[in-house]
């Protein structure tokens, strides 16, 4: 039967998700879909088999998953990552990592508290903390984190996202051709680098979200003004403009 379990396994699942998109989603993709690696050293253009699949998740044992992580498998390329054996991870960091791979066991039922990445209203103005920066932990921190960050860009938080890089700024309020509207939405920038996130591109309503971010000011949170006001429909194109509300008919 499938299994639903509660916040402490909300907890675990939420470490595991960040430490799997911080150390793994640049080579098996962020949802365990695994294709073409793009931007790794040692590993371009190696072709990875999904571990998201039923293959995988009905054929594995936890402890083998755990195992996997823990001792690597250095004939493919993949470091180990436990303490023990030169990584930086400790068991219960690899626990929560094998939580997380669980979670696409389609025998388990996950009950979540809060949708990962909200979506965004019609004509809403982006706030960071909530609609940007999950984006950016789920796409793009994986190779822009210390010790990863490719052009010397960091994106795990607000700060670093505005300022680093070797061509910074990569982000300019309210200009929509800043090098990251330009990456994200596929473009080849030569001063900066190729599209982002190499492997494949963003769907849509997440482009949409980062471009009314910065089009909008790239602020670290909504202005009181912008919490408050209606919405109003985007000027950049491509963008979802709001339902109009019908005229009332004469009384």
């Amino acid at each position: 039967q499938p299994e639903a379990f509660g916040s402490r396994y909300d907890e675990r699942l939420a470490a595991g998700e960040d430490l799997y998109l911080t150390l793994c989603a640049e080579c098996h993709q962020p949802e365990g879909e695994g294709g073409e690696v793009k931007g790794v050293e040692g590993m371009e253009g190696v072709i990875l088999d999904p571990i998201n699949s039923r293959d995988v998740l009905y054929t594995r044992t936890d402890e083998t998953l755990f195992n996997v992580i823990d001792y690597g498998q250095p004939d493919r390329g993949m470091p180990p990552y436990g303490l023990a054996n030169g990584g930086e991870l400790s068991r219960q960091e690899i626990d929560a990592i094998v939580t997380f791979l669980r979670s696409w066991d389609d025998r388990i039922v996950i009950e979540r508290t809060v949708e990962a990445i909200p979506a965004l209203a019609e004509g809403e103005i982006p706030d960071y903390v909530t609609h940007v920066q999950p984006i950016f932990k789920r796409f793009c921190v994986a190779c822009h984190r210390p010790g990863r960050a490719q052009q010397n860009y960091l994106m795990t938080d607000y700060d670093s996202v505005m300022t680093s890089g070797d061509n910074a700024p990569n982000v300019i309020p309210g200009d929509l051709s800043s090098h990251l509207v330009r990456m994200v939405q596929r473009e080849d920038v030569p001063e900066v680098g190729g599209p982002m996130p190499p492997s494949r591109a963003l769907d849509p309503a997440k482009v949409d979200v980062i471009v009314r971010w910065i089009e909008a000011g790239a602020l670290p949170a909504r202005t009181p003004e912008q919490e408050s006001r209606p919405p109003e429909a985007p000027s950049f194109p491509g963008a979802i403009s709001p339902i109009a509300t019908p005229e009332q008919p004469p009384q």
